[in-house]
Parts: structure tokens; C-alpha cells; sequence
């Protein structure tokens, strides 16, 4: 369990030394997560691993000692853990927490934090946006108001603002720490010199605003303290429940500053959210193109990333019916693939899934990638521990065999674009379809389960959320309710009869259920292994079951 903690003060005892490791393949950490197939897995991060992948994060979003990034995303694992940990102690910027839990208590928190500090680049999860376009998606005029005027402390008297007689209007600025202090609480640490930890000559710079003199946190005198030389405040969470008083300040959110709002993800990009997220925040001045997505998995957590000057992505139609039997076929407006930009340094491959050869362009197969980032083996995996055994050091049987590889368990395609990268060249982009530990094998053919769940969502309004799974042989289909119970018998037939026409599919079993029931972590993915385990112990406590054998 990660605890985070924070001090207002680095320590005054100096470190005796700096630990360097004897080799850059020493384990540098361990990442245990779920997967959502219910597996629990720790890989080994090297030293190696760990600065590559800082490195290429930062040079992907740019991030220089004198950013700011704003992340709200879990610290415990895979991409979420690098961003709140490692980069900003890398690369020097300073990072400003937001915990996702906090959201539940004031939904503007992450965005208003985004806004105040004009955070150039910032991370989030599917469920972070879902919440914000929840909670917020009705008050944009209301954050909109007093766009553009500068951030006042609300400790100081309408008199104390009024600048004197000839002296020039302050300029609207964000706030600093001692404005931001009776709400966050500041991390700093000592400065990192260069070559140690692999950090750069940047992170030595004093990245936070300097701590003036003045009133301390409760309003009283406080004592003149000047920053030691050498200490820079790198990241500072921020805690909603001292914003509470602070609440009527949170207007007059901008979000023209965003220049890349990525979705920390490990599935299929969600267009349909990410494209209403920009058209409800648009009128708060965020960019139409700002918007992206970051693609990895448990052997590379960041196989994707858009970059502040990257090509847009792009997206591609494609035959539902032709994926069922692993083809790709490009048909205008079927089931949408959006791309994602490939991460400087990574090498993609796509491979057939039986024979393990390399595939041509736009065909499709399991994304192998090979990368200095990538993890360099599971440390221990509860269940299922022997189909795991190659994932680390697959290797093609025949063209390139000597190049290792890492398994991604994910079904993808390549296809070169017309758009071209920072050196000039086209890119390739990289296309998901989804995993292979998910999909459902009926009637011979591979069915993804997100495609079936989208045709339920849209059969009928007062469907809030689906999942599905396989239970001997059959399909289960789960539906939370949004509305009167009465209702529940009208679904069973819509639902029945949606993925029947779109997907030929005969539904097994439809469980009516209330709003909740279904199980998502931290990442907003849900975790349909759990809720099949919940519906064979009779835990789900339904509204009503419909069994179609």
C-alpha cells in the first residue's frame, strides 16, 4: 500500500549519500495490479526501465522544470504510480495532485486546479471524465463566470486589493503557496542533481513559488522564512475539504491553457465520451483537439501517448462482422477505432496469434511491443501462472527472430497515415480492438464484449450501464436500471432483440439490476470477472431475471 505523505518543510538533516545502483537492470520497484479478468500480477521495473520511461514522457509532453501538470488519476499502479512519483522528481516540473476520490465531494476541483495553475498538459482517467461530465456537465455557464479575472485570496479585504495610486494593476496570475496553503499541503523535496537517478540538470531548479512573508495558514502573523537554495517543490496535493469555504471562488475556469488532456486507459479508446467531454467543455475555452488517449498494459504502461505537437489522431471504421473472425475490413460508419500516437523509442509489431508471425499493414493480430520501458518480467502472478510464461521474451518464428518482444494480449493494427511526426516521416498509428482475455468465444467467432454492451446502451434510455459475460455456453447480459421498475420487463424483450439483429447473438440470460451493481475500478474499466462470480454465488440481488433457453 502506497501512503502518500506531505511536510511543509524538507528535512533539515542532509542525506549522507545518494543510493546509486550497481547495475541499470537492478529491480527498481515491483507494479501489482488487477487485471480485469480478476489476476493479480507484480512485474519488475528496473532502474533502466524506470528512467526510460521518464524520459520519454518527458519528451513527449515537453516537460520542462518551469511546467505545470495537473494529474488525477490513482497512485498505486502502472502509469498512474510513474506520473505521481517518479516524472516530476525526473524532469523537475511541478505536478499538482488531485485524488480521484475527491471529485465526490466537489466535482470542479480537478478542472478549477487545471485552470488556476494553467496546466499545459494534464492526466485523468475514464472515471474522472465521466464524473466531471456528470456533475458538471449543466454548470459550464456557471464555472464561465469571471473568466479571465485574476485569482483573489478570499483572506484579504476589498481595500487591501485596490492597488495604490499609480502603480500598475496586478496582473492576473495563479495563485501561489501561500494563497493555495490552507488547501494543500506541499511536498519538497531536495534538489536532484544531474546523473542522479537518472535525473537531469533541469530538476535542480526551484520549481514552486517562493514562501513570502506574510499572514500564516489560520490568519495570523506568521514567521519570515526564506526557501533554502536547492529545494524545489515538486508536486503538492490539494484537499478538498479545507476548499470547502473556498467554493465561490471556483468560477471563472479557462481552459484555453490545455494543450494535451490525456485519458490514462488500458482498453479501447471510448470516443463517445472523450468527443462529449469536448463539446461540453468546449464553451470553457478547451482545445476541440486537446483531447487523447494514452494506451498500455501490464508489460509497458505507456506503449501510447499524444504529444503537445503530435498529428491528431485519426479514426477508422470498421465491419464488426469482420472483426468476429479476426479480419479487418474498413466500412463507412460501423464500429469506430480511434489511433493512438506511438511513444518515442517503442517498437510495435503486429503478430498472428497461433502462428506468431509478423502481419502486414492494417491486419489484424496481438500487439507485440519491444521497448526500453518495458517491464522486465512478472515477479509472481496468482493463477493461471503458466499461460504467463512467455509474455517477456516472445520472439517471431521467422523474418526478424532475434529482436524480444513483449506480449501485449491485446488485438490491434497497424496502418501508416498520411500525417507526419516531428522528423518529417508518416507515422504509424496503432489501432485496438480489445483484449484477448475478454473475449468471448461464441459459435466459433470472437466477440469483443465492449461492441454488445454498446448495442444495449442504445437500446433503450433508462439502460445506465451493461456488462457482459459467457456462463456455460451461454450469454449473460447485465443491465443497470435507470428508472421505475415496471420497465424492467420492456427491456428484457429490447435487449434481446438489439444484439440478436446486430451482433447474431441468442442472449442466454438478462439480469435486470440497480444503478451500481456492476463493479468498475479505479480506471473506470469493469470488472466483469467479479460480477460473474457475484451472479453464480446470487449476490447481484436482482430486479428481475429473464432466462431466454
Amino acid at each position: 500500500m502506497l501512503s502518500v505523505v506531505g511536510e511543509d518543510d524538507i528535512p533539515k538533516k542532509k542525506v549522507a549519500s545518494i543510493f546509486r545502483p550497481p547495475s541499470p537492470d537492478t529491480l527498481a520497484y515491483l507494479d501489482f495490479s488487477v487485471s480485469t479478468t480478476g489476476i493479480l500480477a507484480g512485474v519488475k521495473m528496473s532502474h533502466a526501465a524506470t528512467s526510460a520511461l521518464c524520459r520519454s514522457i518527458k519528451l513527449q509532453c515537453e516537460l520542462y522544470p518551469s511546467r505545470q501538470i495537473a494529474i488525477c488519476l490513482d497512485p498505486y499502479c502502472g502509469l498512474g504510480f510513474a506520473l505521481w512519483c517518479l516524472c516530476s522528481v525526473y524532469s523537475g516540473h511541478q505536478s499538482v495532485l488531485v485524488p480521484p476520490p475527491e471529485l465526490e465531494a466537489n466535482a470542479s476541483l480537478w478542472l478549477w486546479a487545471v485552470s488556476q495553475y494553467k496546466a499545459r498538459v494534464t492526466f485523468c482517467s475514464y472515471s474522472v471524465m465521466e464524473t466531471c461530465a456528470r456533475g458538471l456537465g449543466a454548470q459550464t455557464a456557471v464555472l464561465r463566470v469571471r473568466a479571465g479575472r485574476a485569482w483573489r485570496d478570499p483572506r484579504t479585504s476589498p481595500s487591501d486589493r485596490k492597488p495604490s495610486r499609480g502603480a500598475p494593476p496586478p496582473a492576473a496570475s495563479s495563485p501561489s503557496h501561500s494563497d493555495t496553503h490552507p488547501w494543500c499541503t506541499s511536498w519538497e523535496e531536495s534538489g536532484v542533481g544531474a546523473g542522479q537517478g537518472g535525473s537531469d540538470p533541469g530538476s535542480e531548479r526551484t520549481a514552486g513559488s517562493p514562501r513570502p512573508q506574510g499572514p500564516g495558514p489560520e490568519g495570523g502573523a506568521g514567521e519570515t522564512e526564506p526557501r533554502r537554495r536547492g529545494s524545489s517543490s515538486l508536486a503538492f496535493t490539494l484537499r478538498p475539504g479545507r476548499v470547502r469555504p473556498l467554493l465561490p471562488q471556483m468560477k471563472g475556469v479557462n481552459l484555453s491553457c490545455v494543450r494535451t488532456c490525456m485519458v490514462v486507459a488500458e482498453e479501447r479508446p471510448r470516443i463517445a465520451l472523450t468527443q462529449s467531454f469536448s463539446k461540453l467543455f468546449r464553451d470553457l475555452g478547451l482545445p476541440a483537439r486537446a483531447v487523447s488517449t494514452t494506451f498500455g498494459c501490464r508489460v509497458n504502461v505507456a506503449i501510447c501517448l499524444q504529444g503537445t505537437a503530435g498529428p491528431d489522431p485519426t479514426t477508422v471504421y470498421v465491419d464488426m462482422r469482420a472483426l468476429r473472425h479476426d479480419r479487418r475490413a474498413v466500412r463507412p460508419l460501423t464500429g469506430a477505432r480511434l489511433s493512438f500516437q506511438i511513444l518515442p523509442g517503442v517498437k510495435v509489431i503486429i503478430a498472428h496469434t497461433e502462428t506468431r508471425g509478423p502481419l502486414g499493414d492494417s491486419h489484424l493480430g496481438e500487439v507485440w511491443v519491444s521497448s526500453p520501458h518495458s517491464a522486465t518480467g512478472y515477479y509472481t502472478v496468482y493463477g493461471e501462472e503458466g499461460l504467463h510464461a512467455d509474455h517477456f521474451s516472445a520472439r517471431l518464428s521467422f523474418g526478424d527472430t532475434q529482436t524480444v518482444w513483449a506480449r501485449t494480449g491485446f488485438l490491434g493494427f497497424l496502418r501508416r497515415t498520411e500525417l507526419t511526426d516531428a522528423s518529417g516521416e508518416r507515422h504509424d498509428a496503432l489501432y485496438v480492438v480489445g483484449s484477448l482475455d475478454e473475449a468471448l468465444e461464441l459459435r466459433g467467432m470472437r466477440y469483443h464484449p465492449v461492441d454488445i454492451e454498446t448495442s444495449v446502451i442504445r437500446a433503450h434510455r433508462s439502460v445506465a450501464e451493461c456488462a457482459v459475460f459467457t456462463w456455460t455456453n451461454l450469454l449473460v447480459v447485465v443491465v443497470e436500471l435507470d428508472g421505475l421498475e415496471q420497465d424492467a420487463l420492456d427491456l428484457v424483450a429490447l435487449v434481446t432483440n438489439a444484439v440478436l439483429e446486430e451482433h447474431l447473438l441468442v442472449v442466454g440470460v438478462v439480469v435486470i439490476v440497480d444503478p451500481g451493481v456492476i463493479p468498475i475500478n479505479s480506471r473506470g474499466e469493469k470488472q466483469r470477472m467479479h460480477l460473474r462470480d457475484g451472479f453464480l454465488a446470487d449476490q447481484l440481488d436482482p430486479i428481475y431475471v429473464a432466462y431466454n433457453m
